[in-house]
């Protein structure tokens, strides 16, 4: 029946089916979903008209996945349980075959139905929980229901406007993604991953709508960019008005729901209980490489040992990035983006992403307290998630769980001046004393410089040492007399010459064995009698499984002038039978590892010191993860009148 051309059952106007395998077709003059079977075309009812966003997906445009082209010839708008919307574009493959490709807040999903031939059931399945039968390393990431809005094009199964049905999403590793749909019995199990517009080839020839394609486009949501607030009258600026579900006015602070492009009030926030943000609503930004405009503004806090604990967090959007969070914990800042849960690992108190290893700092329950402007769900005061928080600065991955969802996202550390000179406004300082998760250490250029300096002072000792092994200027045996009394005998060397100026190593043996000498030595300049004094004992001791000391000593001085030299050597023995013999060597022009040593524990103050006050900031980190944030709300740190 491909290119079967009829009248709608409703309204008679034509209806056109391009796809052979297509099931339903929206009536472009009524919005009938026209289903073609074995009696003919059927009426299954109007379906709502949707509401458009900035997608730069439309039907008709043409991708290719792998080696296989493919057309989008349909969409559906679901609508989230907990508010929000979502977008299917059915892509026709030349293979006969269908895809799914789903769009959420910016990101896109391609999918095929898929054989599963034991689903598991809905009430067994929760948040986090692993799936190895459905893949591996598929795990559960939001368990929820669903309801089909509107429609548009053709679809490749029987529509059902209004209907409600229940899902799993599942994440993958590497991007994978999966759908359980409870909608049909047995439930339908689609399989794909994510990818971008330019994997699929067609984000060079699809742009993203412009204001003046979003305002022509009819249908029940917000069209328009500014509204009224229900509550004080006051104007509206919307951002996304498309994906709008709620509204909290920054003159009143009227929170409102949205229902089928009316306000209604829900309930009136105090205003007066937190400072206006310092980024107000509407401002714009580059962030990679595209605008985004502050859109929503939320304070959420967490309550620990008695004390309440609070932190900001700004809604952005752009039409092709999607949605971002900027957040704010006493005056640090940082840029959130989502993370595939699948490609987290936990194992206690590490987590591991990307090949990067994260610490835990900091774990407890997160719950709204404030919000301005518009949001993609259905947000209120008193909305509670479970967190935790690890660290890598300059990355903190965060994980949200709620009864219906789990979540993981990376920050990114923002310096102050770089949110400034972003959105180009006027920042304080970070609170005094605190640290932020995600903060680097600022001084870690220390332990760089140190690092440096000691291979280089390892370098020029080694190679040093290669080359100055001394120059020997003597060597001999000095003979004392045998069988006389062991006290103190004293001989004398041959003259030597020093070239003066540098160190002199004087390197004595003696046979010792269960005994000791000890060697009193004077170097004596034969012209000016100058004396260098010095002692070396000699000793080694020995048992059946042990031995200390060394029948070897060596004893490196200072240098001295040029010249002509003798050794006088005055020696006491243990006994008559201790040797009476020592053999004596001396050079000029040796390295000294003391100076080396002294030379790295110079280097090394600066680095020691560092090292203390990083041992400090950590452990600030640490005490703040205890309290998200460390200190208690200060409604000054905002005030700019000052």
């Amino acid at each position: 029946m491909s290119g079967l051309s009829a009248n709608c059952p409703s309204c008679g106007g034509q209806v056109q089916f391009r796809v052979g395998s297509s099931f339903v077709t929206v009536c472009e003059f009524c919005s009938a979903a026209v289903a073609r079977t074995d009696r003919g075309l059927e009426d299954h009812g109007k379906v709502i008209d949707l509401l458009e966003s900035a997608s730069p997906l439309d039907l008709f445009l043409e991708g290719r996945y792998g080696e296989s082209r493919f057309q989008i010839v349909g969409r559906t708008q679901i609508k989230h349980g907990a508010g929000g919307v979502w977008d299917e574009w059915y892509c026709a493959f030349d293979s006969g075959h269908w895809g799914w490709l789903s769009e959420a807040q910016g990101r896109f999903y391609m999918s095929f139905a898929s054989p599963l031939p034991q689903p598991p059931a809905f009430q067994q399945l929760g948040p986090g929980m692993p799936l190895p039968q459905v893949g591996a390393g598929m795990v559960v990431a939001e368990v929820g229901t669903a309801q089909t809005l509107g429609a548009k094009g053709e679809i490749p199964y029987l529509l059902e406007p209004g209907k409600s049905y229940s899902y799993a999403d599942l994440s993958g590793q590497d991007g994978a993604f999966g759908t359980l749909d409870y909608g049909d019995s047995p439930p339908t199990f689609y399989l794909g991953k994510e990818v971008t517009l330019a994997e699929i080839g067609i984000s060079a020839n699809a742009p993203a709508r412009d204001e003046s394609m979003e305002q022509a486009i009819a249908g029940p949501g917000l069209k328009a960019r500014t509204l009224e607030c229900p509550n004080c009258r006051g104007s509206l600026d919307l951002v996304a008005p498309q994906q709008c579900e709620r509204v909290a006015c920054p003159y009143c602070g009227a929170l409102s729901d949205v229902n089928q492009g009316h306000l209604s009030v829900l309930q009136i926030l105090d205003k007066n209980r937190f400072p206006d943000p310092p980024i107000p609503l509407g401002s714009k930004g580059m962030v990679d490489g595209e605008e985004m405009q502050v859109c929503g503004y939320m304070v959420r806090s967490t309550y620990d040992d008695g004390d309440t604990y609070y932190w900001d967090e700004y809604l952005l959007y752009n039409p092709r990035l999607g949605f971002r969070w900027l957040v704010d914990s006493n005056g640090h800042w940082s840029m959130v983006e989502p993370v595939n849960l699948a490609d987290v690992q936990v194992l206690t108190s590490l987590a591991k992403h990307g090949g990067r290893n994260y610490e835990l700092v900091e774990s407890g329950s997160g719950q709204v307290e404030y919000v301005l402007g518009q949001f993609y769900w259905n947000v209120e005061p008193g909305e509670r998630v479970e967190m935790r928080e690890f660290t890598s600065p300059p990355h903190t991955l965060s994980e949200e769980r709620s009864a219906t969802e789990v979540t993981w996202s990376k920050s990114t550390y923002w310096p102050k001046e770089d949110v400034e000179a972003c959105f180009g406004v006027k920042l304080r300082d970070p609170i005094h004393g605190t640290v932020g998760l995600g903060q680097p250490y600022p001084y870690n250029g220390v332990f760089k410089a140190f690092a440096v300096l000691l291979v280089l002072a390892i370098g020029v000792f080694v190679y040093g040492k290669s080359r100055a092994s001394g120059t020997e200027v003597f060597r001999g045996t000095m003979q004392f007399p045998t069988g006389s009394d062991p006290g103190t005998q004293v001989v004398f060397s041959e003259p030597f010459e020093l070239k003066g100026g540098r160190n002199i190593e004087v390197d004595a043996y003696s046979a010792v064995d269960n005994s000791w000498v000890y060697l009193q030595m004077d170097l004596i300049n034969e012209k000016t009698g100058a004396v260098t004094f010095f002692d070396m004992p000699i000793e080694q001791y020995s048992g059946y499984d042990w031995k200390e000391g060394s029948s070897r000593k060596k004893r490196v001085l200072k240098a001295v002038g040029s010249g002509e030299y003798t050794l006088r050597v005055a020696m006491e023995r243990k006994n008559t039978g201790a040797p009476a013999s020592v053999q004596i060597t001396i050079r000029e022009g040796v390295v000294r590892l003391r100076y080396f040593l002294i030379l790295l524990g110079f280097l090394a103050i600066i680095p020691f010191f560092t090292f203390l006050h990083k041992l400090g900031f950590e452990k600030t980190r640490r005490g703040e993860g205890d309290s998200f944030g460390g200190d208690s709300w200060d409604h000054d740190y905002y005030d700019y009148d000052d």
